[in-house]
């Protein structure tokens, strides 16, 4: 722990020099070229002395020199796509004289046939290296057909990203579960970024301005994850005027920005949105049932210059998400029915980021970014049933907290034209909470003491450290070797992590990318909302358990068939190893093997349950082969968009139970997006995806299970029919003089009837759900009065109404596997607003 925070506090204290030397006759210039809002450096700027034939384009690190330059008064100018011009109307050099800038670009946007335009991005050297990147503009995210205007449904449409189903915006990336993967927001980690139960992610279309995918072999600058890097950045407020607003609505919320320049500074802006849902406004007026669950969020930003060299950043992010319903079912509380007659589920969930970032040019080479966050996220659950037959109450009580503070410190050194060195340290305090209750009065019902009431409550530190060397080798080949250290004192483990990745442009219509490296995640509560089992972490040091690992090896090549098209193919594997999951347990049930004239006959089985208990005693690998053709707009075209296809296998391996399906292994996906202008007014967007089934656990056979609670091995029946506070000891309701198992009004046990499986784990896979399809149409236009930006949409989901089946639940009134459907053919309109 304290050779962390010695590495750390060495780097916050470091002291830079830089040398100038001087040529004898011509002048020199030299330098590098930024990004005013990012402060990363920009490669392919055209640096240039007006009226004459010197200048340079910018490198890899954003670095430019002009030499042999007669001494005398020059103008010199700056461009690149998608940035103002940059000009210096008199630069004075003198005999002999090396003049060093560093020279700050502005993003611009481009207006085009009377359509904003995202600005072209120059892609830094490090974007193109990475081998499992994905973009995705925010218009694409907001624009897309059936998407709900949300970031995470969107990013579903890159090959290799799943969503599990359709009312769920979870990320499964290359055989990662959702919790394996590192979730950034300017910087800052986000362990819980969904709302409504995981329904819609926490981003917001109309704030975000870059949003990047690392699929896998992601460089050491990142760390603590075993998946994949989600990279998501907020967009600085404009500063182009003191006042701007936005409001829109979508299928699940309303959401307004407003945004102006700081008063009183020339360089300088800020940025509020604001989301709440909307329909359970419209539902609370149509029935007494509660409240139905909400979200609202608040987010704001703030960017100042601190100086030519400096900006400072604050974030503040602020949400609440509440459910409170209660059903009634009076026919259930009056007939002789062993179902329940009210059902009541609560939700509290409360979100706070607060960020303050500093990013600062120390000198011509040397760059820094501080970030310090507090991160805060409780999630508070209650759900509980009432039975009247019997007056038995059962609940459930869920609390799960985190809270984080981080200080993270990043340097960037440009050595010269090939190296570009990355090094940085981060520390965080983490203090965690996880109780789980659960609660019956029915005395035929045994939990053991840690499935009834557990409550863990641990803080420890996290801390980090990475370098990495950019190494541009020769004008088509790039390299980056890094390494990464990471520990965590909650398990008093230190992690190595070696990774390389590399790029070879063959030609210039042709790219091969190779990647490589070792990842390792640490237990914690913060993820165990992504794949929704609950375990319990005490003592993890005493049992042993210790990071996730995994290793990754990538390998793309990305073909230019013309201007316009590109062919893309990943090929991937990821070997996983030290898996956490929750074991099973041995237990018995009593289980009625025959009923007749005679009574009931009852035999004890042996039967497995989950328990809280985790182990790193699995095993696992997913591969993949992922093909992408994509149209790429050019701001001329009519239409763009993209073809893609995966293919992936995703399996685990326990001691105990052998291979196994994990049951987001989805073998083949196809998805076709596309977006097509029509006039200067309207545009068409489609969506089409389609994917081979999930596997599942088939129900082969059913017990009717009884209650033993002395574990005596015979049967018991509680009853207090006539409500005078006492259990009796059986009933013999057709008054025969044998006890009665089954009701006589439903002919069904007065137990409970339970599912069996001989696939508990899924180790055959050859259960799987059918094939899904849907087709999403969005038509939207785009008119402007009242000095406003208008666009008007109508977005239809699953255009023909297929019924996809998401899963299946058992019917014990049917005995059989009961399809549940994803959503149908459902069309919504919105407007957005621009003044």
């Amino acid at each position: 722990m304290n050779y962390c925070r010695g590495i750390f506090f060495l780097l916050v204290t470091v002291n830079f020099s830089a040398s100038h030397s001087f040529s004898q006759s011509t002048s020199k210039i030299e330098g590098r070229v930024y990004d005013r809002q990012s402060r990363q450096p920009l490669m392919g700027a055209n640096v240039f002395l007006v009226d004459t034939q010197l200048g340079a384009v910018t490198d890899s690190t954003g670095h430019f020199e002009i030499a042999d330059i007669a001494p005398r008064a020059y103008k010199l100018r700056a461009t690149l796509i998608g940035y103002e011009a940059f000009e210096i109307s008199s630069l004075k050099l003198s005999a002999g004289e090396r003049r060093r800038l560093e020279i700050l670009m502005t993003p611009t946007v481009i207006e085009m046939s009377e359509v904003t335009v995202e600005a072209l991005r120059q892609k830094s050297r490090q974007d193109i290296l990475s081998t499992g990147l994905h973009e995705l503009s925010p218009r694409r995210a907001k624009n897309l057909a059936g998407g709900g205007e949300d970031v995470f449904r969107a990013l579903q449409t890159i090959p290799g990203v799943l969503g599990r189903s359709d009312f769920n915006a979870r990320l499964y990336i290359r055989g990662g579960r959702p919790d394996q993967n590192l979730v950034l927001m300017d910087g800052v980690s986000v362990y819980d970024p969904y709302r409504l139960f995981g329904l819609v992610s926490m981003f917001n279309p109309e704030t975000v301005t870059d949003v990047k995918v690392l699929a896998g072999g992601f460089p050491a600058n990142y760390g603590d994850r075993l998946s994949a890097v989600l990279d998501i950045k907020n967009r600085n407020g404009s500063d182009t005027s003191p006042f701007r607003a936005n409001i829109n609505t979508s299928l699940t919320n309303a959401n307004v920005v407003f945004e102006g320049r700081l008063p009183g500074r020339k360089e300088g802006a800020w940025i509020f949105s604001s989301r709440r849902t909307y329909y359970d406004l419209i539902l609370s007026n149509l029935t007494d049932a509660g409240s139905f669950p909400n979200f609202f969020d608040v987010q704001g930003k703030i960017n100042l210059a601190t100086d030519p060299a400096g900006t400072l950043d604050l974030t503040l992010i602020k949400s609440r998400e509440r459910t409170d319903i209660l059903t009634t079912d009076d026919d259930a509380a009056n007939a002789e029915q062993s179902r329940p007659d009210s059902i009541s589920a609560l939700d509290r969930q409360d979100q706070t980021i607060l960020a303050l970032r500093h990013r600062r040019l120390l000198s011509s080479k040397w760059s820094s970014t501080t970030l310090l966050s507090h991160y805060r996220n409780g999630n508070a659950s209650n759900f509980g049933v009432r039975f009247p037959l019997r007056g038995f109450v059962f609940s459930a009580q869920a609390d799960l907290r985190t809270i984080e503070t981080a200080l993270r410190q990043d340097f960037t050194y440009a050595a010269n034209s090939q190296h570009a060195i990355d090094f940085g340290a981060s520390i965080a305090r983490q203090r965690a909470q996880n109780v789980w209750r659960f609660f019956t009065n029915n005395p035929a019902i045994i939990f053991a003491d840690a499935i009834r009431f557990t409550e863990h409550s641990p803080a420890f530190f996290k801390s980090g450290a990475y370098v990495q060397d950019l190494w541009q080798i020769s004008s088509r080949v790039t390299v980056q070797p890094g390494l990464r250290w990471d520990y965590s004192s909650f398990v008093g483990q230190l992690m190595i992590s070696p990774r390389v990745s590399m790029l070879w442009d063959a030609n210039i219509l042709t790219r091969y990318r190779f990647a490589a490296g070792l990842y390792s995640q640490f237990p914690g509560y913060e993820t165990l909302q992504g794949e929704g089992f609950r375990v319990s972490l005490q003592n993890v040091k005493g049992l042993g358990i210790g990071a996730e690992r995994a290793a990754h090896v990538l390998a793309s090549v990305e073909r230019k068939l013309n201007a316009q098209w590109t062919l893309r193919v990943d090929g991937y594997y990821k070997s996983l190893r030290d898996l956490l999951f929750p074991q099973l347990g041995d237990t018995t049930w009593l289980v009625v093997t025959a009923r007749d004239s005679a009574g009931v006959r009852t035999e004890l089985q042996a039967a497995k349950y989950f328990t809280f208990q985790p182990k790193n005693n699995a095993t696992g690998f997913s591969r993949g082969l992922e093909i992408l053709l994509e149209k790429r707009a050019d701001g001329q075209g009519k239409l763009n968009g993209w073809l893609g296809y995966a293919y992936a296998l995703v399996r685990g391996t326990e001691p105990d139970n052998g291979r196994f399906f994990l049951r987001y292994d989805q073998r083949h996906t196809i998805t076709a997006v596309a977006e097509w202008r029509l006039g200067s007014k309207w545009q068409l967007d489609v969506r089409f995806q389609a994917g081979s089934g999930f596997p599942y656990q088939k129900t082969v056979y059913t017990i009717e299970v009884v209650e033993d609670a002395n574990h005596n091995g015979q049967l018991d029946v509680y009853e207090d029919r006539n409500l005078n506070g006492r259990l009796d000891p059986g009933e013999d309701r057709n008054g025969n003089g044998k006890l009665d198992v089954v009701n006589p009004q439903s002919g069904l046990p007065d137990e409970r009837t339970i599912e069996m499986s001989d696939d508990i784990r899924n180790r055959v896979g050859n259960n799987r759900l059918p094939w899904t399809s849907r087709l999403d149409l969005r038509v939207s236009y785009f008119p402007k009065f009242w000095n406003a930006s208008w666009i008007f949409y109508l977005d239809v989901i699953n255009a023909y109404n297929r019924k996809n089946v998401q899963d299946l639940n058992y019917d014990p009134k049917t005995r059989q596997d009961e399809p549940i459907y994803g959503i149908p053919l459902v069309p919504t309109i919105g407007v957005s607003v621009k003044f």
